[in-house]
Formats: structure tokens, C-alpha cells, sequence
């Protein structure tokens, strides 16, 4: 009998906001040199997103318009990436609570929403989403802040309760010296079981305030492959024409993309695939005749709904490529981009500090891993048919394309990327 397979889905998330000039702003077991303000006990609120999702429709597609246009404002020729749109969502949000005026007002207008209150939702139900599924699917998101002793007691108590428990936050008062990036680097490693040990290499001594990010994703197709079904030396072309030798992964699905809503009358050039705790993975191949970036610079959060209304079932043979990227953004420019200039320029921190200083961001930065791998699993998941050999309906993945993991019901890409290359 051939040994079966599983493969996994790994992705590694990591966003830092360092601020530098005067501004001001846990749930640990493990010891730090900086002291955590938050209490540990405080508990994560409850999310009713799931149960209310009408009343949230607004706001979804808001989070999913800033997910494609922050695709957009990230990729750059030639270079394969992959952001989280939730992660950035979540650290924007959280930042949004500490400020009023035209800072509010800028993150408001990039996020395309009036309602932050709605937002802080979302940011909550991906939250306690990442605590449902932690048995089964690692999905965590997890959020800190870290502020310059001395400043740290001007932080106002309603700013570190509502992200204690709206974002699950902990918010410490550290030294801003090698004792910070070494407590950073450990907060990082602990929340996402070590996926992430290294987040900075140092902080500005003169800064006084970063917001820390981290996410990782490790899911699990809900049919696993034969061994067979594995081409160790596929091939796929990237961005430059060069042939790269790749392993291509092949499947029979019955979630195609297609043109319109009959499987017989066009091609397929997308597909859905199903993770087994509430994701999926959402490939997007551009036609022949079609560029990349021509493709991405369409996508819209319009044309994403578009696209998953259309798929449909109607058995598809997909060859997808195994691969392992990490790729680090600068979303300085990004944010610029998109509107975000008073975070980076002078922020107004009044509903964060006491004594409300402005906030200069020096730079914004992502970093973000995902890998599709080989691993094994017990006899009882749902095993592949056999895939036509004869399907017309064929899709390679054997050259750029455009992918997402999306939450299954908010339909909200949790982590975006663009495929280039394989090296």
C-alpha cells in the first residue's frame, strides 16, 4: 500500500510599527526584563461577527477592498511577496484606538470604513478565532505594545483595557535598549511557538513606542494526496521566461473559477481548496496572453467577490507547485500610498496618553513565510479519486499566479501573495 500524504499549509507572519520621537504607549507566563502593564487575567472579549454576519457586510468588504489595494501598493516587479492583510488590519485598528483627529481620520479613510467600532470587531473575531482553532489549526494573531519607561504612565487605562480585550493585547513598559528587542524577539517566539524568533535586531534608542505583530497559520487540506500524485521534477516559469524545476502537487477539485457559472461552457483559470478548520486557498492564474502585474493591478476586493461567487462545482484537475517563501515588506511606502501619512509623519495620540505627544513612525515592516509540505497523516481523512487524465478542464500552476487565504466566513484574505518565482 503507498504511504499517503498530507499537505500542510505553514504561513509566518511578522509586523513591527517603530515609532521614534516623543509619544506616547499581557497575558505572559514567561518572564521578561520589560514589565507588562495589562493584566493577565483580563479575558478576550466575545465576537458576535460569525453569528452576525449581515451586520457586518459593510465592513467585510471594506477589509477586503484595503487587502487588494495594500497587494497592490506592496508587490513590485519581478519580486515574489506575501502580506497579511489581517495582521496589518489589526495593527492599524489597535493603532486607530490611541489616536483622534486627522490620524484617526487617515486610517479610517485606508481601512474604507466610518465605523471603527466594527473594525475592532473584525480585528476581535480573528482574535478568538486563533483561540478556537489553536487544537486543530494553528491560527494565531497576537498584538503588543511597547512603550519607553517614563512615558508608560501616561498610557490612559480605557486605551490598555479595550486592547486587552477587544485585540488581546499586551502592553508592556520597557528600556528601549537591548533589554526591548531581546523581550520583542521573545514575546514573538512564544505566541507563535517559535515560528517567529526573530522580529528586530535592535531598537532606536531614542524611539519610544512600537506596536508588534505576529501571525502564523499551519492548516490542513481536508483530502489528503497519494504519494503518486506528486511530480518531483514538474517545471514552472517565472516572471524573467527562466524554467525553474519545482514540485507539482496534483488533485482533482470541484471548486473551479470560471468565467461564468457553467462549468461547460468555459475554462477554468481559478480554483478554491479547502483547509479543514474553517480556511481555504484561493488560486488565481492569469490568462496566457496576460502579465502578472496587469492581473494584480486588476484585482480588486470587487473583483475577489466576483471571483468566489463564481466558483462552482465542476471537477477540476489542478497541478499546484510545493513551495516555501519568505518574503520581507517595507510597508512604509505602502501605507503612504494608501493614505496612512500621519502614523508616519505626527500622529495624534490623545486616546492613548494622558498628556496626548505627536509620534513619528520611522518604518513599517511585514515579514511573512509560507510554506506547502509534505506531511503525513492518519488512514481515516477522505482520500483523492484518481484524477481524470482525460479532463479537459486543466489547471497548471506552473507560472505566476496570484493566491490567498481567505476565512471562510467573512471571505476575508488572511494572508495575499503573488508568486513570481520559485527560487
Amino acid at each position: 500500500m503507498n504511504k499517503q500524504f498530507i499537505k500542510r499549509a505553514s504561513l509566518v507572519f511578522g509586523m513591527i510599527l517603530l515609532a521614534t520621537s516623543l509619544i506616547g504607549c499581557s497575558k505572559t507566563g514567561y518572564k521578561l526584563a520589560s514589565k507588562e502593564l495589562t493584566d493577565s487575567k483580563t479575558k478576550l472579549s466575545g465576537s458576535d461577527v460569525g453569528s452576525n454576519i449581515d451586520n457586518y457586510k459593510t465592513s467585510i468588504e471594506s477589509a477586503q477592498d484595503f487587502a487588494f489595494e495594500l497587494l497592490k501598493q506592496s508587490v513590485s516587479e519581478h519580486k515574489t511577496v506575501v502580506i497579511s492583510p489581517v495582521s496589518a488590519m489589526t495593527a492599524l485598528s489597535l493603532t486607530a484606538g490611541g489616536t483622534s483627529g486627522d490620524t484617526l481620520s487617515q486610517i479610517q479613510k485606508a481601512l474604507g470604513t466610518d465605523d471603527m467600532n466594527k473594525f475592532d470587531d473584525l480585528c476581535n473575531y480573528f482574535i478568538n478565532r486563533s483561540e478556537a482553532d489553536k487544537d486543530s489549526t494553528k491560527a494565531v494573531v497576537a498584538n503588543s505594545v511597547w512603550i519607553k519607561d517614563g512615558i508608560a504612565k501616561d498610557v490612559k487605562d480605557e486605551f490598555i483595557k479595550k486592547a486587552s480585550e477587544k485585540y488581546g493585547a499586551q502592553i508592556y513598559s520597557t528600556a528601549f535598549d537591548s533589554t526591548t528587542s531581546d523581550d520583542i524577539n521573545k514575546w514573538a517566539a512564544k505566541m507563535t511557538d517559535k515560528n517567529i524568533e526573530h522580529m528586530v535586531d535592535d531598537v532606536d534608542k531614542d524611539g519610544n513606542l512600537y506596536f508588534a505583530n505576529a501571525a502564523v497559520f499551519d492548516g490542513t487540506w481536508t483530502m489528503k494526496y497519494k504519494e503518486e500524485y506528486i511530480a518531483p521534477k514538474g517545471e514552472f516559469t517565472d516572471v524573467d521566461g527562466n524554467v525553474q524545476t519545482v514540485k507539482l502537487m496534483r488533485s482533482e477539485e470541484t471548486l473551479g473559477i470560471y468565467e461564468n457559472d457553467d462549468p461547460s461552457t468555459s475554462e477554468p483559470f481559478g480554483l478554491v481548496k479547502h483547509f479543514t478548520s474553517g480556511y481555504s486557498f484561493v488560486a488565481l492564474l492569469p490568462g496566457e496572453s496576460e502579465d502578472i502585474w496587469t492581473f494584480v493591478n486588476r484585482l480588486d476586493g470587487n473583483t475577489f467577490r466576483d471571483y468566489l461567487k463564481r466558483a462552482v462545482s465542476g471537477k477540476v484537475t489542478a497541478f499546484i507547485p510545493e513551495f516555501d517563501i519568505s518574503s520581507e515588506t517595507d510597508l512604509t511606502a505602502s501605507l503612504q500610498n494608501v493614505g496612512i501619512a500621519g502614523i508616519l509623519d505626527s500622529a495624534n495620540m490623545d486616546n492613548m496618553l494622558q498628556n496626548g505627544s505627536s509620534i513619528k513612525t520611522d518604518k513599517i515592516i511585514q515579514k511573512v513565510r509560507i510554506t506547502v509540505s509534505d506531511k503525513a497523516v492518519d488512514e481515516e481523512t477522505t482520500e483523492y479519486e484518481e484524477p481524470h487524465r482525460c479532463l479537459p478542464s486543466t489547471l497548471y500552476f506552473n507560472r505566476p499566479f496570484v493566491y490567498a487565504v481567505i476565512d471562510n466566513t467573512t471571505n476575508i484574505p488572511v494572508y495575499l501573495g503573488v508568486i513570481t518565482s520559485m527560487e
